[in-house]
């Protein structure tokens, strides 16, 4: 049977996936009329959106160095809407762009926008070399800044489940599309990606690779609801001195705020 299988490489964190489907190659149906969409394609969507964040970010920052940063206001003076939302931020990346050139570092980004139904305002953004006092004297003046500094294993897949429920709530208090889901800075490098065709009867167990832990948390195989077999393995690349931990080597983060990792703030 033939099948694809894609390997996308992101800083520490290399994804496989391979999939056997017996129409590989032949012309589908089409997609449905503007405005049908339908359930399931709605979440394939949003799946996708998720993963293509996921590594980007995965990519892109790095615990220690960068910081996941929430951005509010107090309630009275909080914006109307995201389209206020956003032409707020954009001034303040304007004036937190001077203090980096100034301070002879490279701003990256990636941020996402929350409205809340009960009125709550947040701005929710990864930031490269984030400083508190950078941030706050860049934010407008007595509103809040929040900084947790990123401590997940170079896995970010958390982060990007997050932002996009955040934008999907956006969405829904608005009652509208409001863009993208996120909103990323122009300097950020692309994940690698390689794409073949394979053929197979079915895949084994998957298995653990030198220097390479496989991360449980965001590995799965087995059939499809068409009856095709899939095989999606996360792999973490193990610096010099990281344990074992049982059969499998893994960096397991629960993104829990116990935990340590970089949740989130709920609003």
């Amino acid at each position: 049977m033939r099948g694809i299988e894609r390997v996308i490489e992101a800083g520490k964190v290399m994804e496989v996936q391979r999939y056997l489907a017996p129409r590989l190659g032949k012309r589908g149906r089409g997609s449905p009329p503007e405005g049908q969409e339908s359930e399931s394609s709605r979440r394939a969507h949003l799946k996708r959106a998720e993963a293509r964040l996921r590594w980007t970010l995965n990519e892109n920052f790095e615990d220690g160095k960068d910081a996941l940063v929430t951005l509010s206001w107090k309630k009275a003076d909080a914006p109307k809407d995201s389209e206020d939302m956003k032409r707020r931020v954009a001034n303040f990346l304007k004036r937190l762009k001077r203090r980096y050139r100034k301070a002879g570092k490279e701003l990256k980004y990636i941020y996402t926008l929350e409205v809340g139904p009960k009125g709550s305002r947040h701005v929710h953004m990864v930031i490269s070399d984030a400083d508190l006092r950078e941030l706050q004297e860049s934010w407008e003046k007595g509103q809040i800044v929040n900084i947790v500094p990123l401590n997940s294993g170079g896995q970010y897949a958390g982060i990007a489940s997050y932002f996009v429920k955040y934008a999907q709530k956006t969405e829904e208090t608005e009652g509208r599309k409001v863009g993208q889901l996120y909103n990323p800075s122009r300097n950020l490098r692309k994940p690698r990606i390689t794409v073949r065709v394979i053929y197979r009867t079915r895949f084994k167990e998957p298995q653990e690779r030198k220097g390479w832990g496989i991360d449980r948390d965001h590995t799965s195989y087995g059939v499809r609801e068409d009856g095709s077999p899939y095989q999606e393995i996360t792999y973490i690349r193990q610096e010099a001195g990281e344990r074992k931990k049982g059969k499998w080597q893994t960096q397991k983060r629960s993104y829990s705020k116990n935990s340590g990792s970089s949740d989130p703030p709920k609003s």
